[in-house]
């Protein structure tokens, strides 16, 4: 069988040549594969990327290659060196919901074997095809969403991961869809043509207001009511029948005003979102002098956000309504101008170093730090960070909320604020706070070290050690180290209490959801990090396999 295989060219390799007489020689083979079928997927794009703990003369940067027509793909040339080789096709999306087969291999190229040939599994996507109809069984044509529920922080979100437009039958298809449950919402894009009684307009002016609004599969307006449907890898499933019927609909409006007195700046928006889950039912801009209205909103729980941001300058405001059967039109809704915070930052260098704390300021410093949101949301503002001066800068658009301080320069020892002093990196600020803030980073690392026992042939795994104190499960907050393909442990980590343990490298975006957190920490070893001692870590593997029967586990518990 001929096999097209593409040159792949990879840079430094003259660097590799000069340090060493012997050219490089090593060549990478494998196959990318259909994990249920098990045949080649043709032009998937395979990523080799160089890894921790090689020699100089091996390439620190990614190159790609495409497969063959069977799959197969080949490397020559390469420094001998660790490499992580990943496969991606869009076909064989990678799924949140449940773990994906398609998890990067880690290999060593060089020494007695200068060949290595892998296998590279992708699981398939899913399809998924239905019909919207009215309560006469009449086609509704729609705009279709595929909704799936997600951990973000310590709360769960519903986000929208695709939609489609039905067509004028009212049917749609979804492909190529990850692995993973999903609840199935329809947006009607007409609204409900009342019918005509014989009566006079001002009878008819009082009859209640029937119109459309957004629909799940398995009825309602909400999730708690809502169907999930599962595709597995591979699925083709039909027969997703939502039925949309009017309900009464009322229509609310008021009034944005700011607590600072100031007039409002243009472009506000209003945004109505689903009370418990965040999805969005409506929005709205908002009239120069402060008015908005919103009509056709069925009874039920809503929270309001309004919002403008702009590089400088943020608006935000959020209202919780309960919304019956009476129109409101006397909402008194007060939102929040974002604040500019100056900041001090300084830098004490490692106590290996001198042997006590110093203090400096980095001039690049500013450019390293980031001011995250604990947890993120559709509505989610992050500021902006501008420099002044060395070690000197501006918070804009800040907002109240909850915030993580994250620099590569170090990590956050403490913040000064308002008078109080904290430790650690989470920042907290309410309406109308401001003032000068001095923040203290560290360079004062533990190193970490150990071996993994039961280490998975091939598989990419993390050391990830979850602070015992905190019950955000905040992935900003976590220290993570690396394997290498022989089980050590090479990383360091700011002092603090810990759970450490081994797990699979594409379960990480899981430790988002408290539950598995907490799963992972009763399955983790106590470890104490201090400022510049060195930590020998003896772990053993979590399994993949005990990965996903947690997650199995806990699909179960959630329902629907």
């Amino acid at each position: 069988m001929r096999r097209f295989v593409l040159f792949l060219a990879l840079s430094l390799v003259a660097l590799g040549q000069q340090a060493n007489s012997t050219p490089p020689s090593g060549v990478l083979t494998g196959r990318v594969v259909n994990a249920l079928t098990g045949e080649g997927v043709n032009r998937a794009s395979v990523t080799l990327s160089g890894m921790m703990g090689s020699p100089p003369g091996m390439p620190p940067n990614s190159a790609v290659i495409l497969t063959d027509a069977s799959g197969y793909f080949r490397a020559t040339e390469l420094a001998d060196g660790r490499y992580q080789v990943s496969a991606r096709h869009q076909a064989y999306p990678t799924g949140y919901s449940q773990m994906d087969t398609n998890e990067p291999k880690m290999i060593v190229v060089g020494g007695a074997n200068p060949t290595k040939d892998i296998v590279i599994s992708l699981s398939p996507g899913a399809s998924l095809a239905g019909r919207v109809m009215d309560a006469d069984g009449e086609p509704l044509v729609s705009i279709v969403e595929l909704i799936e529920k997600r951990f973000l922080g310590a709360a769960a979100s519903f986000l929208t991961v695709s939609a489609r437009r039905t067509d004028e039958s009212g049917e749609f298809q979804f492909h190529a869809v990850a692995p993973g449950r999903y609840y199935v919402r329809a947006r009607p894009s007409s609204g409900y043509k009342h019918p005509q009684p014989l009566i006079g307009k001002e009878d008819l002016a009082k009859l209640p207001k029937l119109d459309y609004v957004p629909t799940y599969f398995g009825g309602g307006q909400g999730v708690e009511t809502a169907t999930r449907v599962l595709l597995k890898a591979g699925d083709k499933v039909g027969g997703v029948e939502i039925l949309v019927k009017p309900v009464q609909t009322v229509q609310i409006s008021g009034k944005l005003r700011l607590t600072s007195g100031s007039d409002l700046p243009p472009q506000v928006s209003i945004r109505l979102m689903q009370k418990g889950e965040g999805t969005l039912i409506a929005s709205t801009m908002v009239q120069p002098n402060g008015k908005f209205s919103l009509p056709t909103l069925a009874a039920g729980s809503y929270v309001l956000h309004a919002m403008m941001s702009s590089p400088q300058k943020a608006i935000y405001g959020t209202l919780e309504l309960e919304v019956g059967e009476k129109p409101i039109d006397d909402l008194d809704f007060v939102a929040h101008q974002s604040v500019d915070i100056p900041v001090h930052v300084t830098v004490e260098t490692p106590t290996k170093q001198d042997n006590r704390p110093g203090q400096s300021t980095p001039a690049n410093v500013v450019g390293q730090i980031f001011l995250q949101p604990v947890s993120f949301s559709p509505t989610t503002i992050p500021p902006q960070i501008k420099k002044i001066e060395d070690g000197k800068f501006v918070i804009q658009g800040l907002v109240p909320g909850s915030y993580r301080f994250q620099t590569g320069t170090g990590y956050v020892k403490s913040i000064r604020w308002l008078d109080k002093e904290s430790t650690g990196q989470i920042l907290k600020v309410a309406s109308g706070e401001s003032g000068q803030m001095e923040v203290v980073l560290s360079q004062d690392y533990a190193q970490l070290g150990g071996t993994v026992q039961d280490l998975p042939k091939e598989s990419r795994m993390l050391v990830v050690l979850l602070p015992e104190a905190e019950e955000i499960a905040d992935i900003g907050s976590f220290v993570m180290a690396q394997v290498t393909p022989e089980g050590q442990i090479q990383g360091r980590g700011q002092p603090g209490s810990y759970r450490a343990a081994c797990i699979p490298g594409v379960g990480l975006q899981y430790l988002q959801n408290p539950a598995v957190a907490r799963w992972m920490k009763d399955q983790g070893t106590k470890v104490k990090l201090e400022a510049g001692s060195t930590v020998s870590l003896q772990l053993k593997a979590i399994s993949k396999e005990a990965f996903e029967n947690l997650l199995r586990e806990m699909q179960e518990k959630d329902g629907r």
